[in-house]
């Protein structure tokens, strides 16, 4: 805060009621020993890891067709894009790693959906894309417009602010899971979702700043 004084956020309790029902309780892992956990859960399932910088990329058009190591080793595979490769979402979300997991859970779904075919199917891929674009944009749109610019963050207050980001985000999470969009026009349907978010965003963003500054409103 602009006085150095620490300013704390805690979720109102009304967020894990109904109809939200969010989990407002924080848990704590050993994340080496997750990661470990976790990279020999893959090694056992049969995934080849390599280690090696990527010296030299195919492609045909926009599309990566393959890969060569400095090695000299070529890679030539079914793919898709997943984590902050995807999409960079702003780590004072916190949304990073529950992005992350989304799109490997459904990057996994369609490479084994279409293993036995020579690519992944441009509708697969459209939706795949547009998903992660989405999500990427509603994140980041409301941290940037409702706390990070100051004029709703002076309107409102801080707290309040990052509770009206933090409701939708988290509420968002949930109908995700919970729907499981996919497919061209639920993908579609739930773009336009998002939209009627970010639109709000925008206008509230637009009518803190066009109304008059506040006698109490700081420069932060």
């Amino acid at each position: 805060m602009p006085s150095g004084e620490p300013e704390h956020y805690v979720p109102v309790p009304w967020l894990a009621r109904q109809p939200f029902n969010v989990e407002l309780r924080t848990i704590h892992v050993d994340r080496t020993r997750l990661d470990r956990e976790l990279m020999d859960a893959v090694i056992r399932s049969g995934v080849n890891m390599v280690h090696e910088k990527v010296a030299r990329i195919e492609s045909t058009g926009k599309r990566v067709e393959a890969i060569q190591t400095e090695s000299g080793r070529r890679y030539s595979a079914k793919w898709l894009v997943v984590g902050e490769a995807a999409s960079m979402v702003d780590p004072i979300t916190s949304n990073g790693v529950t992005a992350a997991l989304r799109h490997a859970a459904e990057g996994c779904a369609l490479i084994l959906k279409y293993r036995e075919s020579g690519r992944l199917p441009l509708r697969a891929r459209i939706c795949y894309s547009a998903r992660v674009v989405y999500m990427g944009k509603f994140f980041n749109g409301g941290i940037e417009k409702l706390v990070y610019e100051p004029p709703v963050r002076n309107r409102i207050g801080l707290r309040h602010a990052g509770t009206v980001y933090i409701s939708p985000a988290w509420g968002m999470n949930l109908v995700y899971a919970r729907t499981s969009p996919r497919g061209m026009f639920m993908t579609a349907l739930f773009g336009l979702w998002l939209l009627f978010f970010r639109v709000t965003t925008w206008l509230v963003y637009r009518v803190c700043k066009l109304l008059p500054k506040s006698a109490d409103a700081t420069g932060c």
